[in-house]
């Protein structure tokens, strides 16, 4: 009987010893999150650098400098590649370990970037992209056998009382590389108005 209370006694010591270790995972886990902060500036003058993006690198976590060059980054895990950009500025890239401090600064170097050369002359542009049409325009027309086109016309006629008459018409165009030009106006309303009938403060359209 004094067996099986020893054995009893020490299968209860063995349970209530092995709660305490297991309740220790999830507290390891969260003690490896952690936020790291710092500044971005200028290389050569300190000025703060406002928007320059922090990013943890082969990931979408990350974070912008505020308009004094301050940044603050939660990370699940550490090792990571901290990447840092800026317009006209060299990329920086830092890794950062479990040793490394919770304050990462950037210095970051401007970078000239050099164009192509530009020539500025004179003339007006326009008058360039329309000598470029033209070429391309004598291009195209000599395989051209035929087209046709549709114009509207609107015709007014005015004396010093105002708008007399008011006619539109429509214009088709036809034209055959062999039997030249065609064209058949169409009439679509003619329109007489007498000024001296009609109110003095009436918009003819």
């Amino acid at each position: 009987m004094a067996g099986r209370l020893v054995t009893q006694y020490l299968s209860m010591k063995r349970f209530w010893l092995v709660g305490p270790v297991l309740l220790l995972v999830p507290v390891s886990e969260t003690a490896a999150q952690s936020a790291i902060r710092g500044t971005v500036v200028d290389a050569r003058t300190g000025e703060a650098l406002a928007a320059a993006t922090i990013q943890v690198e082969g990931t979408y976590r990350g974070t912008i400098t505020n308009v004094d060059g301050l940044y603050e980054l939660g990370l699940d895990g550490l090792p990571v590649t901290l990447v840092v950009r800026y317009i006209g500025y060299e990329t920086g890239r830092r890794v950062l370990s479990s040793s490394s401090s919770g304050r990462q600064n950037f210095w970051l170097q401007p970078v000239v970037y050099e164009s192509e050369e530009v020539v500025i002359t004179g003339e007006d542009p326009a008058i360039r992209i329309m000598r470029e049409v033209i070429e391309r325009k004598k291009i195209w027309r000599a395989t051209l056998d035929t087209y046709d086109a549709l114009a509207y016309n609107r015709f007014a006629i005015s004396n010093d009382s105002g708008i007399v008459s008011i006619m539109e018409t429509v214009t088709e165009a036809y034209w055959d590389k062999k039997r030249g030009m065609r064209e058949v106006q169409r009439p679509i309303e003619k329109r007489q108005i007498w000024r001296s009938k009609m109110p003095s403060r009436l918009l003819f359209l």
